[in-house]
């Protein structure tokens, strides 16, 4: 299943920052914004897809050179590969499976074959036993296993020029702690931190890309954006902003509830 995403994460491939300010709810792209280049110094726009690497079995998740020609031929020059927690053994109780790494790989050399450039992004899903409470509380040293999953990634592909970058953790949620503010400032930001730190003992030249709290359901009423924009900066260098954000009757319905308000 190729999902376009062009639309929705617009701004997750145009806006390089060196960290991630405070923005207001309705995002607007800061001053100090700088164009990506491609390695003759032109300006390069990242266009293209998001491509799966599972699908909780109840999907094909196989890709072919027709696939990506096809992709090529519809004018993408990126590929974002969904990577998730478990075949990584990214959390307790999931083991890493070779036969996962390869199917990443030969995504990446696919991608290669037709001049794309590779961002990964780290999902949860279909990770057996995961929880957002306990990745913040972290009693267990979760969040060293989610290290460990990135490790093998970052190893992997450090001299692979056509990767680009790492959207660290994908639509972070708050889970049972009580707050927005707090959960960004004492855990989702000190994880972002940890993983910056980590890869650049790996590997100092690509991006990374950081996604603010996505609000529950409940909780989007009133609010233009259904993320949480930041309040503390990153302080990292190399960091792309990354909020995701969706068109359609969710959206509407977001935006009819604020303008009431809106002075």
């Amino acid at each position: 299943m190729l999902l376009d995403f062009a639309m929705r994460l617009a701004i997750v491939l145009t806006v390089a920052l060196p960290y991630a300010p405070a923005f207001a709810d309705k995002t607007e792209p800061p001053p100090n914004t700088m164009a990506f280049t491609d390695e003759s110094g032109r300006h390069f726009v990242p266009r293209g897809f998001v491509v799966v690497t599972e699908q909780g079995g109840t999907e094909d998740t196989t890709y072919t050179r027709d696939d990506y020609r096809r992709m090529r031929r519809s004018g993408a020059n990126f590929q974002v590969v969904r990577l998730t927690l478990g075949p990584l053994g990214g959390w307790p109780g999931n083991d890493p499976q070779q036969a996962y790494m390869e199917k990443v790989e030969h995504l990446v050399e696919l991608g290669k074959e037709m001049g794309f450039k590779t961002c990964f992004k780290l999902t949860v899903y279909y990770t057996a036993g995961f929880e957002w409470t306990a990745l913040w509380k972290n009693a267990h040293n979760e969040q060293d296993f989610v290290v460990r999953a990135w490790e093998t990634i970052w190893e992997r592909f450090k001299d692979e020029d056509t990767v680009f970058g790492y959207d660290l953790l994908n639509e972070p949620h708050k889970g049972e702690l009580p707050d927005y503010r707090s959960c960004e400032r004492d855990h989702l930001v000190p994880l972002y931190r940890r993983l910056i730190d980590t890869l650049r003992t790996i590997d100092s030249q690509k991006f990374t890309l950081v996604q603010p709290l996505l609000r529950e359901d409940e909780d989007r009423p009133g609010h233009y954006n259904p993320f949480v924009a930041f309040q503390t900066p990153i302080e990292r260098e190399g960091v792309v902003y990354a909020p995701h954000t969706y068109e359609g009757k969710a959206r509407s319905r977001a935006i009819s509830a604020v303008q009431p308000h809106a002075v």
